[in-house]
């Protein structure tokens, strides 16, 4: 990243681009012909906040994302709507914070399973 990108060595260039001129990591990425992980990457290595941890602060919250998911049950659709991001966005954060993530038959409780299943007419398959 030094030698190719020099500019993302440079804190006060990316600085300024990021946040002072408000390019998104994409657009930074168009200009270098990098993409744009790489850019996030040396935003992170010079210690530059980024725009999506001001917009969803609690996603950032290892705490508050467990309470949610494991203490609370919420499912992902649950707390993405709650913070307005998507599921993909609250599961890599759990993946990231090595919080455990349930398995699809425990996504909902065993009584709403029952529930569920009742209420699905059988299918008879005539051979």
């Amino acid at each position: 990243m030094e030698s190719k990108f020099k500019q993302l060595s440079d804190r006060n260039w990316l600085y300024d681009k990021y946040i002072n001129n408000k390019l998104s990591s994409k657009k930074i990425g168009e200009l270098l012909t990098c993409s744009d992980a790489t850019v996030l990457n040396a935003l992170k290595k010079h210690s530059i906040i980024t725009r999506n941890s001001i917009k969803y602060p609690k996603l950032y919250d290892r705490n508050w994302l467990y309470k949610k998911y494991i203490t609370e049950t919420c499912s992902l659709r649950k707390i993405a709507k709650i913070l307005g991001t998507s599921g993909s966005n609250v599961r890599l954060k759990l993946i990231k914070f090595n919080i455990p993530l349930r398995r699809c038959n425990e996504r909902i409780g065993n009584a709403q399973l029952t529930k569920l299943y009742t209420n699905i007419p059988m299918q008879v398959r005539v051979v």
